[in-house]
């Protein structure tokens, strides 16, 4: 940990954070809200320095939580130094997307950094079902006043029900899901006495309630990704997108 000349902690900043000291125990004010909205977290993804379980079952660094199964309801404080390439975080979100699609995993609640400059955050955390930007003001993790200077962002893959969009809200600004609009019309052949038709339309990307990949539509609903069961029926169109 950083300190001043008169012997104070200094906020945590990218710069400071050690790749072989990741223990920054999430304060209970942020996660017990999230657990009460899920009905309890089973697991804990990479546990290790809450004063407080915060699941029955834990996974510490000795564990390996990039190499074992998930189940339930998961919490991930995943970590968060690096030497410099960003490749745990990506590797962590990398693994969520991978447990997410596993019949074992309920949903994943994960808390990382505001890092909108890199491939991770575009690639993985606004592909989540929620987003929640942690503020205002900062929070300070257990461990002797360990305050970060950066602002924090809570990305939930999987169901998000009215109570975890409550929790959520209390905790700062919330984004549910992601969909993208392109202006640009659409072009479509069709056999019409030898004549071209152009259908203009907006294309617009929906999320699959099964999977829950992104894929791009126009008018049609279909999930490319998985079965014909999987399709995104207009009812729940809003609340997968």
């Amino acid at each position: 940990m950083t300190h001043r000349e008169d012997g104070r902690q200094l906020p945590i900043t990218s710069a400071s954070m050690d790749p072989d000291n990741n223990e920054y125990a999430t304060p209970p004010e942020i996660w017990r809200p999230l657990s009460r909205a899920v009905g309890g977290f089973d697991l804990d993804a990479a546990s290790g320095a809450e004063s407080t379980p915060i699941a029955p079952d834990r996974l510490t660094k000795d564990d390996d939580g990039l190499t074992q199964p998930w189940h339930g309801n998961v919490w991930l404080n995943p970590p968060w130094s690096t030497n410099g390439n960003g490749s745990a975080k990506d590797d962590w979100l990398r693994k969520v997307h991978n447990e997410i699609n596993r019949a074992a995993v309920d949903r994943v609640v994960v808390i990382l950094p505001v890092d909108t400059s890199t491939h991770w955050f575009h690639d993985y955390v606004l592909d989540a079902n929620a987003v929640c930007f942690v503020g205002p003001g900062r929070i300070s993790f257990e461990g002797g006043g360990r305050n970060p200077s950066f602002s924090l962002v809570i990305a939930v893959y999987g169901p998000v029900n009215d109570e975890l969009s409550d929790a959520l809200n209390t905790l700062g600004a919330t984004m549910r899901g992601r969909s993208i609009y392109d202006p640009a019309p659409q072009q479509t052949l069709v056999t019409d006495g030898g004549q071209a038709a152009v259908s203009h339309g907006p294309c617009v990307k929906h999320r699959c309630c099964s999977c829950h990949r992104i894929f791009d539509s126009v008018n049609g609903t279909d999930c490319p990704h998985c079965s014909a069961r999987s399709i995104c029926s207009s009812e729940n169109r809003e609340k997968c997108q």
